[in-house]
């Protein structure tokens, strides 16, 4: 009996003792965390995106020259091949209006390929009175004021201008001399009076074709009220 009881106790013992035991938890090596930490921080790398350019795609300007607007000066180079607009702008006025005279009466040269090229038309006279055709211009009243300056220009300024001025009541009588008779070089406008007729006689120097490309002379009608 005692046998069987030392053989119990003995069996007891060793199972108490076994289960008693833990199995140390081995701490990460330092390589192994090192290892661990560089794969996270390449793993956030390679997840991370890029920020996207919030700048829209840069747009190129060509060397083309921009087309002007009509009564501003135009690009240096352009070549008139017929008599372009007039342009008279009120120089007291707080809003940008223009009047638009066209040329019934030019004589007119362009160089093309090396060669000149001419041409010529023949209007009425500025007082005849099938001539007209055209809308008056009104002019604006300013007080103690009994002419308005009209500043004169063009796609390629004239080299001159020539204004002359009748009376509308010579209307009909195309012998009657003009009352006055201005030449604008250097600063280019005309003092308008109301119910007038007037002749704006533009010139671009013949001397100046072969460098400028063209020349010739053109006279534009303008009534006033």
């Amino acid at each position: 009996m005692k046998k069987y009881f030392w053989i119990i106790a003995v069996v007891f013992a060793l199972t108490s003792a076994a289960c008693g035991v833990k199995k140390p938890v081995e701490a990460p090596s330092v390589d192994a965390a090192e290892t661990a930490s560089e794969t996270e921080d390449d793993t956030q790398e390679g997840d991370s995106t890029p920020e996207e350019s919030t700048q829209g795609p840069v747009e190129e300007t060509s060397g083309e020259a921009v087309k002007e607007t009509p009564g501003e000066p135009a690009e240096e180079g352009l070549i008139l091949t017929s008599a372009p607009v007039l342009y008279l702008s009120n120089m007291l006025s707080s809003t940008w209006n223009r009047t638009e005279l066209h040329s019934g009466n030019y004589s007119w040269s362009y160089m093309e390929k090396g060669e000149t090229v001419s041409m010529v038309a023949c209007g009425t006279h500025p007082l005849d009175e099938n001539s007209g055709g055209q809308d008056k211009l009104k002019l604006p009243e300013y007080n103690g004021i009994d002419f308005v300056s009209y500043a004169v220009s063009c796609d390629v300024s004239p080299d001159r201008i020539v204004i002359r001025e009748w009376d509308a009541s010579e209307e009909g009588n195309i012998q009657a001399e003009p009352d006055s008779e201005t030449v604008c070089e250097e600063t280019l406008f005309a003092d308008l009076k109301p119910d007038k007729i007037y002749e704006i006689t533009a010139e671009w120097k013949e001397e100046l074709l072969e460098e400028r490309g063209f020349c010739g002379e053109a006279s534009y009608e303008l009534r006033t009220e």
